[in-house]
């Protein structure tokens, strides 16, 4: 693995824009609204051949304690977050926003990171004009006992070169050897569901750790989290997404952001997992997530949460069963995994059934057995009229399995072709190999 540099500051001390800056892609969720970032986010950054990953943390705030239960549990998870991300780091870079000045909360982080006794950069952010600029002298800054301060303006790029420049230095005297990181993502995964359904305690738990911020609070998660890890020797990649709600109901520009980028997301990914509450009905917004999931040509695995707040589940398994088949229409070919993210039972089938969908999506299958499958189709008392015979079935792409249906004379006899024959193809794909958990495409020519 590379070594690792993680910014540590304040709430809205512009982490998440330096962050960008750094990494030159806009991964990180910005905006104005403090706490906009609450998990750890990751990012890979080279500079003078070194490369190196990036991690962005939710700002610090010893003042949430005094805005109500919530949000004193919701900062409590946020800390360990911090705490954790800052434990694997090589160098820290510890933010203070310039325009704001050093404070109380700003002192009590760099006694905290010098307890560490870790590498750090002391970097002065938002020294967006020459006024801001000679603020950098000011000797409070050297008092912290972290060495020169950089200033640097994420928004302006101003001082950012110096500042890697700083970084290629420092990561060259650290101790931990770099590791040469040679293996593609095989997987790259998507959660996708409504708000408090469990999906960052999904995360958590495929992951064996405290990955992402998880508690009661709606809309913990704002941004899609991208998180490398592997499962049986395979690297995966999670990508744990914001919750999804109906558009009348999203309120907060930061949450509509967010979401965009959920759905974002779901084009880089192989597959996705649809997390259900299975305490709760199957409602309009999880049939149009799933919608949404097919649309985009995505594998599928429906994930049904909380079996552990079910009681007796054993002997309603398949009553639920009929429920979602009968309530999510559309999916057949999508499995059904019942788990429960708080105790982990059943997590592991989900990988297992990952790699399967990843399999399936990537099947190849040769035209001179298409030709003697449709050969085979075509007696069905469906396929009786006389343009059927001259028909030919040939795979044209992976990732969902694609397939080109030519009937030279269909161009005038179109009419006669009836959607069911095109069902009953689809479903003799699946019958004579293994489609499970991908759509497919069959186009006319």
């Amino acid at each position: 693995m590379y070594q690792k540099v993680v910014l540590v500051g304040q709430t809205n001390s512009g982490k998440s824009a330096l962050f960008n800056r750094l990494s030159t892609a806009p991964k990180a969720l910005v905006s104005k609204i403090p706490g906009t970032t609450r998990d750890r986010n990751y990012a890979a950054a080279e500079w003078q051949g070194k490369k190196f990953t990036l991690i962005d943390v939710a700002g610090a705030d010893l003042h949430a304690k005094n805005f109500g239960l919530e949000a004193k549990i919701l900062q409590q998870a946020i800390d360990k977050q911090i705490d954790l991300a800052i434990k694997e780091a090589d160098l820290i870079l510890f933010l203070i926003d310039l325009q704001r000045g050093l404070n109380q909360t700003d002192l009590q982080l760099a006694k905290k990171l010098k307890k560490l006794n870790k590498p750090i950069i002391l970097v002065l952010n938002k020294a967006d004009s020459p006024k801001w600029l000679a603020e950098v002298h000011q000797p409070s800054y050297w008092k912290l006992g972290m060495g020169e301060p950089i200033a640097v303006s994420a928004v302006t790029g101003l001082g950012v070169g110096d500042l890697l420049d700083q970084i290629a230095a420092r990561l060259g005297s650290a101790t931990q050897p770099v590791k040469k990181q040679t293996d593609q993502v095989k997987i790259k995964i998507a959660i996708i569901g409504r708000p408090n359904v469990g999906k960052s305690s999904l995360v958590n738990a495929l992951l064996g750790e405290e990955r992402v911020v998880v508690s009661p609070v709606p809309h913990t998660t704002r941004e899609p989290q991208d998180t490398l890890f592997y499962f049986e020797n395979t690297p995966i990649i999670l990508i744990d997404t914001a919750g999804i709600r109906k558009k009348s109901k999203i309120n907060l520009e930061i949450e509509r952001l967010g979401v965009i980028k959920s759905i974002a997301s779901l084009k880089k990914t192989d597959l996705a997992l649809l997390v259900l509450d299975l305490t709760e009905k199957v409602s309009h917004q999880d049939k149009a997530l799933l919608n949404l999931i097919v649309e985009a040509g995505r594998g599928l695995i429906l994930v049904i949460n909380k079996i552990d707040l079910v009681n007796n589940f054993s002997k309603k398994f398949e009553q639920f069963i009929k429920y979602y088949q009968h309530n999510l229409p559309g999916a057949d070919w999508a499995p059904i995994v019942f788990v429960s993210a708080q105790t982990k039972q059943n997590v592991p089938q989900i990988l297992k059934l990952a790699k399967q969908v990843k399999a399936n999506r990537e099947r190849k299958i040769s035209s001179s057995e298409l030709a003697v499958f449709l050969k085979q189709i075509i007696k069905n008392k469906r396929f009786q009229n006389s343009f059927w015979a001259k028909t030919n079935l040939q795979q044209t792409g992976i990732n969902p399995p694609t397939f080109l249906l030519s009937i030279p004379a269909l161009a005038a006899k179109r009419h006669l072709l009836h959607p069911a024959q095109l069902d009953i193809i689809e479903k003799g794909l699946r019958q004579k190999w293994d489609f499970t958990g991908t759509p497919i495409k069959i186009n006319l020519d």
